[in-house]
């Protein structure tokens, strides 16, 4: 355990808390929460981002889910009647039981790195309650998010991702606003979530996503040899392919997230 002020980072955990005043309050003002919201912090740690979201935001409720038992009465000493600090795993949480149902709810946090797209894509299992993510994640990570196209970083988080939202770099941050310091630098993703998806999947995102997976699965090849023997057979593939104009050489990374959509639709009606 790593000592910062009087709480304790633990290896186990991935904890690095966030120090850095200034990175902390463009947080909270990312959030841009109104008086009948609810603020969803994920990894409250030492409090600082808690206390400030508290402080300088409108939310009339700030929901704390922290992992780490021996964290959360120390979130729980900042004393505010407008906060509930939950022991909880995020990537396993059912925010339905804090949240409104409707859109009044904004998910904010330093991201553990080794949960970071586990919480990501739970929270989106629930983006119904979600209006906007404000979210830390390792700078590597984040540009996956928000990769296009052709280029090496763009691929499976980037299309998923996709479905629900148009996520944008709002902040990087360097290791030394962070203790302990991480060997990384880091960056907070801003999105406001679609409560429908924002691409047309034919009604189903399962499939959606093992279609995805499977068309990125082996970056080199071409989508006929990458999709031919998954559920579908080559030539079907081809079909698809050839019915949403594409050639019939093109890989999964050249596509964007509107064009997979659109040969998966293809693909199940063919």
């Amino acid at each position: 355990m790593i000592s910062s002020g009087y709480v304790v980072a633990k290896k186990a955990f991935g904890q690095h808390f966030l120090m850095d005043r200034g990175v902390l309050r463009s947080i909270a003002l990312l959030c841009d929460a109104a008086s009948n919201e609810t603020l969803v912090e994920i990894g409250p740690g030492s409090g600082h981002l808690t206390a400030l979201l508290l402080s300088t935001t409108s939310a009339h409720k700030v929901v704390a889910i922290e992992m780490d038992r021996d964290l959360v009465p120390v979130v729980e000493q900042l004393g505010d009647p407008r906060l509930q600090v939950i022991c909880g795993d995020a990537a396993r949480v059912d925010y339905s039981e804090y949240c409104a149902s409707t859109r009044e709810t904004v998910a904010v946090g330093n991201l553990p790195y080794n949960a970071a797209m586990a919480i990501l894509f739970r929270l989106l299992q629930f983006k119904a309650i979600f209006r906007r993510f404000v979210l830390m994640f390792q700078l590597e990570v984040a540009q996956r998010l928000v990769a296009q196209p052709g280029t090496k970083a763009y691929g499976i988080p980037s299309v998923l991702v996709a479905l629900s939202g148009v996520p944008e770099i709002a902040v990087e941050v360097g290791p030394e606003a962070f203790s302990p310091r991480p060997k990384v630098n880091s960056a907070v993703i801003v999105m406001d979530v679609r409560a429908e998806d924002r691409l047309d999947v034919a009604g189903d995102v399962v499939g959606f996503t093992h279609f995805v997976r499977a068309a990125f699965g082996q970056r080199r090849k071409t989508m006929v040899n990458a999709l031919g023997g998954t559920p579908w057979s080559k030539d079907r593939v081809l079909i698809a392919l050839s019915a949403v104009g594409l050639d019939v050489r093109i890989r999964a990374e050249a596509c964007s997230p509107e064009t997979l959509a659109a040969v998966y639709r293809a693909l199940v009606s063919a």
